[in-house]
């Protein structure tokens, strides 16, 4: 059979414009396939160029097709990879779905009465093992993504079992516990494995997926190995501080947002809105959820066209002016609700404008931006170390939160808002825009040369497997054009 190499190259260079450096050309190479490839800087005419013609960088991204929608249709193998592997994403989505209406049930708290501090724990609890589980997402370095996932999840479902057959808190907390291990590491282990599958122009698109799985609910070599701590310690380096703040940082903000402070304790939130009966809390807090799995979709649709600094931007603004209308409202009508049924609904309605933002913008982009601005090298512990930072202040929110409504419900809102203000200037001035740019582009933002190394090391690699002729061939071909 022939190979889609034997086809006949076709090549457009792109129209150079004054004053840039180098000269980018796309490559046809099969039926959806193109590469671009960079030359060294050179000047503007034809026999300088010719006399860097030795000094091509091979330095290449590979594109599959359209982003977005189409593209997703366009690479059904990339799609339905992603679309396995989101289902990491799933399992805390229903995790957080059904733990907020357990914590209200009647039968649930005859059986095992708690109060607000039994409740923090208990919701934290998973937290706290998807903290360890994101940690233990190193391994993936050791055996493979697609082995490290698989045991992530029989970790969950030994959990799950645990907390079908508990008989007393105790047994709740550990089974939590034991099934946070395997969702820590599968929120680190899915957007992972789906950037590395991912052509530049889907990554967005792709990884939103995994935040529709979230929403959609009805390293270390081996981690006692001390030794390895000399690769985390990297992610602390010059060379590498500001990509690990960006990783951290967003998943701060993701977490202070108050998103899991409203899916844990969602109806506990709403009944500080006077809604009367516990079943229109339910329904209203139900509401919640779709609307957070609605919004995901224009996300998959837009985030690479949009890029992820403008979600972010914007996401930050709606959500703190919802925010604070919220607290404002509750300030004051809370003592008269009966006689402000408006200002509830109005709290009602800006509860969902918060969630449909977050579902559009930190949603999604929150698991986006870590997989994108490490280096290959060390991506998979600078996503790992982030997703600790999700865990970490997940685990913050799931604790403090009951404290904070019994402390004050306006004042709990007010943090949130802070939160997202905060956010907004955090992404105007220090987040990169990485939307349709391959990994080790990057760099440019970071003023560093941590890409250009890793594109070093995958030349070796290329030498050694015969494919830099290959494309030497392509791209002089391409100059006689």
């Amino acid at each position: 059979m022939a190979s889609d190499l034997d086809a006949q190259p076709l090549l457009r260079p792109s129209t150079r414009q004054a004053g840039t450096e180098g000269t980018t050309a796309t490559v046809s190479i099969s039926s959806n396939a193109r590469i671009s490839i960079t030359s060294l800087p050179h000047s503007a005419s034809d026999s300088d160029s010719h006399e860097h013609e030795d000094d091509v960088d091979l330095t290449y991204t590979y594109a599959y097709g359209p982003s977005g929608l189409l593209g997703l249709l366009h690479n059904k193998y990339a799609l339905g990879c992603a679309l396995f592997a989101s289902i990491g994403g799933w399992v805390f989505g229903y995790d957080q779905g059904v733990i907020a209406n357990v914590l209200v049930m009647k039968e649930f708290l005859l059986r095992f009465p708690v109060g607000a501090w039994e409740k923090g724990v208990l919701t934290a609890s998973l937290d706290l093992g998807a903290l360890v589980g994101a940690l233990l997402s190193g391994l993936a370095d050791h055996y493979s993504r697609k082995s490290a996932i698989f045991w992530a999840c029989i970790i969950f479902i030994i959990g799950t079992a645990l907390q079908a057959f508990a008989l007393s808190i105790f047994w709740l907390v550990l089974g939590r516990g034991l099934a946070g291990i395997g969702v820590g590491a599968l929120s680190s282990l899915s957007p992972l494995y789906i950037t590395e599958i991912s052509p530049p122009e889907l990554r967005g698109s792709l990884l939103a997926l995994e935040q529709a799985y979230m929403e959609g609910r009805a390293s270390v070599k081996d981690p006692w190995l001390i030794a390895e701590l000399k690769g985390w310690r990297r992610l602390l380096s010059t060379k590498y501080r500001d990509r690990t703040m960006v990783g951290v940082i967003v998943m701060v903000i993701q977490q202070w947002s108050g998103i899991n402070a409203l899916l844990y304790y969602g109806p506990t939130l709403l009944s500080s809105f006077g809604l009367g009966s516990s079943n229109a809390t339910l329904l209203v807090a139900g509401g919640v959820g779709i609307v957070q799995f609605l919004a995901v979709f224009p996300a998959i649709a837009g985030i690479d066209h949009w890029g992820r600094k403008a979600l972010l931007r914007g996401g930050s603004i709606v959500m703190g002016c919802a925010h604070l209308v919220i607290a404002m409202v509750i300030h004051e009508d809370s003592d008269d609700w009966a006689g402000h049924r408006t200002g509830a609904w109005v709290a009602v309605t800006c509860l969902y404008v918060f969630t449909f933002a977050y579902g559009l913008s930190y949603g999604p982009v929150g698991w986006v931006l870590p997989s994108e601005v490490f280096p290959t090298s060390i991506r998979s512990k600078g996503v790992a170390l982030s997703t600790m930072s999700n865990w970490t202040n997940n685990f913050l929110i799931g604790l403090l939160t009951p404290g904070l409504i019994e402390l004050s419900p306006a004042w709990t809102f007010m943090v949130f808002s802070t939160a997202c203000f905060l956010g907004y200037l955090w992404s105007t001035y220090t987040v990169p825009e990485t939307a349709g740019v391959s990994l080790e582009e990057i760099d440019k933002f970071f003023r560093s040369s941590v890409g250009k190394e890793d594109a070093e090391l995958r030349g070796e690699i290329e030498r050694e497997l015969g494919l830099t002729d290959v494309i030497r061939r392509i791209w002089e071909d391409g100059r006689t054009d």
